[in-house]
């Protein structure tokens, strides 16, 4: 499960990583509570996977994997909130490619968009390489909101094609992971992984940017750690 995205200027002038400083753990450790097989048989076979969070006590999420009949993996992720829980930067699957990405095909809005800053986006298909923009310091850039499918063709190659399963999502494919976009100071230091870090997105918070980087996003595009978020979308080869 995905907790955290890379701190961007308007976070830090805010005080937004402090404060959610526990789901940048949370998202390097979790606890595995165990797996569950839900079904299995011709039509599919549905495994759960169970996650509970150390830094955010009674907070817990499960990943859900069907390997459909005709061969296609969906994947259901689940977060479940408890009271007290800090503001999530967001919630969501990642995962690394085997190769890196060479380019991404999408269906959904156009450019970078997140939930306080999609308005100007087409929604159409869209194509762009995986990249960190140059900003003075490294920060979480790339996501695009309102997604149904995405094409990531990689370096070997084949293409992965991530779909919605009816609720569309947001993601992110970039060269380098949270971690290592947050230990970065300058682009320079970004470290090449020969990977491709992607994000599949139920709930992510806004990025503000409302009096120069340092007033908190407004209310409406904040991610409640006390409420449940989820995910679903289909991975086809």
């Amino acid at each position: 499960p995905a907790f955290w995205r890379a701190s961007t200027d308007n976070d830090r002038g805010c005080g937004f990583p402090l404060r959610a400083a526990a789901w940048m753990a949370a998202d390097v450790f979790v606890t595995y509570n165990g797996m569950k097989v839900l079904e299995a048989g011709p039509d599919g076979v549905k495994v759960q996977f169970q996650f509970g969070i150390p830094t955010v006590p009674g907070a817990s999420a499960e990943l859900v994997y069907t390997v459909e009949a005709q061969g296609a993996l969906r994947v259901d992720a689940v977060y479940h909130g408890v009271p007290g829980a800090p503001e999530l930067p967001c919630f969501g699957i990642k995962f690394e490619t085997a190769a890196p990405v060479v380019r991404t095909r999408w269906t959904g809005l156009s450019g970078e968009t997140y939930p306080d800053r999609c308005k100007g986006g087409v929604f159409g298909c869209h194509e762009e390489p995986p990249h960190i923009e140059p900003a003075l310091v490294p920060q979480y850039c790339g996501l695009h909101m309102d997604t149904q499918q995405v094409n990531l063709q990689l370096a070997d190659g084949k293409t992965l094609t991530l779909e919605s399963t009816g609720e569309a999502f947001a993601f992110s494919a970039l060269p380098n992971t949270a971690q290592e976009i947050e230990a970065a100071q300058h682009i320079t230091e970004l470290p090449a992984t020969g990977r491709t870090s992607v994000m599949v997105l139920g709930a992510v918070r806004g990025v503000g940017g409302i009096d120069s980087w340092g007033t908190d996003v407004e209310e409406p595009y904040h991610v409640s750690g006390e409420e449940d978020h989820s995910v679903s979308f289909r991975i086809v080869l």
